[in-house]
Formats: C-alpha cells, sequence, structure tokens
C-alpha cells in the first residue's frame, strides 16, 4: 500500500478509533482510593500509574491522592472527594483542555500550560456551579450537607470565574467565592455567587499541601521549557507548532498540479521513463498502470490531453487533483481519431525529490480508450452427448468481441470445470476485432488439463447423466479503467 494512502488510512482510524488522552501519573496516594474508568472498570491506584480522560477517582476518609499533570500542573485530591475528569488534552495548542465533575469533596489544582495556551479552557462543574480556573492555584470544594452546602473556591494564586444560574463572579487572589445550594435556604435570589471571608475552615491542611508549596516554584521554572518541547515534539511528527496538521498553502497546490501536469505532457510525448520515476513504487496497480501507459503510448499518435475544471486540495505532503479531461489522439494501425473524456481524481504525495502520483480514482486518464471486451457461447449440447463421445467435436459456438485487438489474427479464452479441466481455447478473428470459433472436441473421460481436448465427465443418475457446468472466460487487458477485467459465461449442460 502506498504511503500516502496508509497515511490516510491512519488518520481515518485515529478519527474514529476509541482513543484516550493520558491525563498524567500518580505521584503519591494516602488511604483508600479508587479509581473508575469510563467503561466501568475499577483499579486501585498506586504510584506511577497513569490517570486518563474519563476515570472517576474517589478518595475515602483521611484519604488523598496526588497527580502530575502531563501539562507540567497538578491535581491534588483531598479526602472524601468524587470527581470525574470528563476531557482532557495538553497538545501545546488553543484546543487543550481539562474539563472535570466535581461531585462533591474538593482538590487543589495548580495549573500547568493549558491555562497558557486555553485561557477558558480549565473547567470544573459541580451540582449548581461551574468554575473557570485562570489562575495557577485553585481549591474547589463542593458542600452537600448542612448549612454551609454548595459550591466554593479559594484562589491561592491567579483568579477565578465562578458561574451559576444566577449570576457570575470574578475570584481573585486569596479570595473565597461560594454558591449556596438549595438546601441551604434562602430563596433563589440568594442562590448567586458571592464572596465570604468565614471559609478556611472548609479547607484543611492535607499531607500533600507543603508538597505541592515546594513544586510550584520548580513548576512554574519548567513549564515554559516543557510547552516549548511539546511544540517542538509536534513539529517533529509532521504538525504545526501549535499540535494542528499543517495547512497546504497556494505554493503547494501549484506544485501538485505542476507535478500532474508534467505527468500528462510525459504521456503525450510517450515519456514511459518519466511517468514510471514520478509513480509512488507502493501505488497499487503499479506494474499494470505502466504496462498500460507503455501500450497505449505505442498505439496512441500525435496525443493531447486537456484538463478541464481543475481543483486541487494540498496540504504540504498530500494533495487531491479533481479534473475533467479530454484526449486526442490518431489511432493506429489506420492513424484513426479518436477522443475520449472523463473525470478523475489524483492523489499526489510529496517525496524528498519532489510529488509523485500515490494513486488515482475514476476514469484512467491514461489508459487507452478502451472497451471492455464482451463473451458470448452458444451450445445446443446435451450432458447424454458428451457421455457417449469419445473425443469427438461437437458444436460449440464461441464469440469473442474485443476492439482493442483490431488487426490480431486469434485471441484465446479459457474453458474450466468443477471437475478440474482447463483448456485454452483459440479464436480465429472473423472481423476487427471479433473472433469465434463453433466446434471443440469434447470427451466423457476424466479431465486432463491443456490437452486441447474438453473432458467432461457425466455422472450416472438413472435414467439421466447430471454434467458439472462449463466456464468460458476472457481477462481483458486494456479496459476503460486500465486494469484487467474478466468477463465470462457459464454453460449449463441440460
Amino acid at each position: 500500500m502506498c504511503k500516502s494512502v496508509t497515511k490516510l488510512s491512519f488518520l481515518i482510524i485515529a478519527l474514529y478509533s476509541p482513543f484516550t488522552w493520558g491525563v498524567g501519573k500518580i505521584e503519591s496516594v494516602t488511604g483508600t482510593v479508587s479509581v473508575m474508568s469510563n467503561l466501568g472498570e475499577l483499579r486501585i491506584p498506586q504510584e506511577n500509574v497513569i490517570i486518563n480522560q474519563g476515570d472517576t477517582i474517589i478518595t475515602g476518609h483521611d484519604s488523598t491522592v496526588m497527580i502530575a499533570t502531563d501539562d507540567q500542573g497538578i491535581i491534588a485530591i483531598r479526602p472524601d472527594t468524587q470527581l470525574k475528569i470528563n476531557a482532557y488534552q495538553a497538545n501545546g495548542n488553543d484546543h487543550d483542555t481539562v474539563k472535570i465533575t466535581l461531585m462533591r469533596g474538593g482538590f487543589r489544582s495548580v495549573a500547568g500550560w493549558i491555562s497558557q495556551t486555553n485561557v477558558d479552557g480549565y473547567q470544573v462543574n459541580t451540582p449548581n456551579a461551574t468554575l473557570t480556573l485562570l489562575g495557577s492555584d485553585n481549591e474547589p470544594l463542593v458542600v452537600l450537607d448542612g448549612v454551609a452546602a454548595g459550591t466554593y473556591d479559594r484562589s491561592l494564586a491567579g483568579s477565578a470565574v465562578m458561574t451559576s444560574p444566577q449570576g457570575k463572579l470574578t475570584i481573585t487572589s486569596q479570595q473565597v467565592a461560594y454558591v449556596p445550594s438549595a438546601i441551604s435556604g434562602g430563596g433563589a435570589n440568594t442562590l448567586q455567587p458571592k464572596l465570604v471571608g468565614d471559609a478556611p475552615r472548609l479547607f484543611p491542611l492535607a499531607t500533600f499541601d507543603r508538597q505541592i508549596d515546594e513544586k510550584k516554584t520548580l513548576l512554574a521554572n519548567t513549564i515554559e521549557a516543557s510547552l516549548k518541547n511539546k511544540q517542538q515534539e509536534n513539529l517533529s511528527k509532521g504538525n504545526g507548532i501549535n499540535g494542528k496538521p499543517k495547512i497546504g498553502d497556494i505554493s503547494d497546490q501549484q506544485e501538485a498540479l505542476g507535478a500532474l501536469n508534467e505527468l500528462v505532457r510525459s504521456y503525450e510525448t510517450g515519456n514511459v521513463n518519466f511517468i514510471r520515476n514520478r509513480l509512488d513504487t507502493s501505488m497499487i496497480g503499479y506494474q499494470q498502470f505502466i504496462d498500460s501507459v507503455s501500450q497505449e503510448v505505442n498505439q496512441c499518435k500525435q496525443m493531447r490531453v486537456n484538463l478541464l475544471n481543475t481543483q486541487v486540495q494540498a496540504g504540504p505532503d498530500l494533495a487531491v487533483v479533481q479534473t475533467s479531461w479530454q484526449k486526442r489522439c490518431l489511432a493506429l494501425p489506420n492513424f484513426t481519431p479518436s477522443f475520449t473524456q472523463g473525470n478523475s481524481s489524483f492523489l499526489m504525495h510529496k517525496g524528498k525529490d519532489g510529488w509523485y502520483m500515490a494513486a488515482l480514482s475514476g476514469s484512467n486518464l491514461f489508459a487507452g480508450s478502451r472497451t471492455l471486451a464482451t463473451l458470448t457461447v452458444g451450445s445446443s449440447l446435451t450432458c447424454s452427448q458428451i457421455a457417449s463421445s469419445s473425443f469427438a467435436t461437437l458444436p460449440f459456438m464461441i464469440t469473442l468481441v474485443d476492439p482493442d485487438l483490431v488487426g490480431a489474427s486469434t485471441a484465446s479464452v479459457k474453458l474450466t470445470t468443477s471437475q478440474g479441466e482447463n483448456e485454452t481455447v483459440v479464436l480465429n478473428a472473423a472481423d476487427g476485432g471479433v473472433f469465434t470459433r463453433s466446434s471443440y472436441v469434447f470427451s466423457g473421460y476424466s479431465p486432463t488439463p491443456n490437452d486441447n481436448i474438453a473432458e467432461v465427465s457425466p455422472t450416472a443418475l438413472t435414467p439421466v447423466f447430471v454434467c458439472p457446468s462449463i466456464n468460458i472466460t476472457y481477462t481483458d487487458t486494456t479496459t476503460p479503467s486500465g486494469y484487467p477485467q474478466t468477463v465470462g459465461q457459464v454453460v449449463v449442460l441440460p
């Protein structure tokens, strides 16, 4: 399979496969902690175990888990907490995102580079509010019971935005905001974000807090380098610096179309070697394509090809050229004017020394003005005739019409049966491109392939004989598509 087709196949597979982003690795875990995957698989976390997008993490009483995220951040989950990491992507571009659902309890988040590449990309959803974490250090918290029930966020550094159906509030460094839940009392007008001053008692220190405070400076000093490394990795994979596939510009389109035009001009002048050198050698049907081109340039002289209504979609190393075309030439042996037209799509692939044709679909511009052959068989034979025959010449009319064989004196077809018979039957030219044979030697003996006798061994089923079907086939090597195609007919002997 050609490299470009492989590349397209990989992209399609990647698009529809159930791929899961890794969030990061567990740095520490204490007490009773469980992790449930998006598929409902339960596992017990340990240090260096990867946490994935879609995982739900549950901590017990006096239990914690700290995750070092791939964007050089920290998610440290406090005791008696349940949260789900719905989405996580850290590719160094503006599609980077963190989306967490916090059902109960709390966690501390030290933002990595995602807060830089996508300012609004870090969101925490709770039962009654949404938090957008803009700063570098925040502590979301959900209290389910009692008069303090609601959603909280403490901003230790930077800022955050708390949103509820009743309003929105920006939280700056060292502030705590609160959205009461309905069970905490008050009407709808009271269920809006507000700043509070007595909430720190809800944020007791955990075992990891001192460790986080020590790591924050180190992370802040390395985050820029880590982001640049990620973007450089994207470049090495053939993507843009932001991880997105590179988009081709006008020069890529012009180069791809120019390469196709060079192939067409070489086809007109009969330069088969140039065409051979500009085909991807992994192209499906590579040799058949070359053979078809060679045959056509020998039979079609003074060729002219016009490309019409051409459109090009190109990336930096892959392009699709869609075009209508018209082809005129003088066909041998009588220099008969020939005109063909069609619509084709060409897949062009850029290699280290230029653009190559990797595949084509639709009408084959580079094939001859071919007509698919037709094959008919007329027979009045019966199985009982063959059963009583011993090398008898019996009527068996075969007619082959292949206009591409005009000038040839003979053509060959295959005669086969399910019993293993396999004969090459030679037909003689009756008219331009028409070949016939009116009889063939048949026998009721067991098959002996390639002896110019059609042995068809009947089975006696009183009071009749039963014969296997006879298959007559012809392989047309000069078809409209440019690739060989087999035509045939099955003869059932009564």
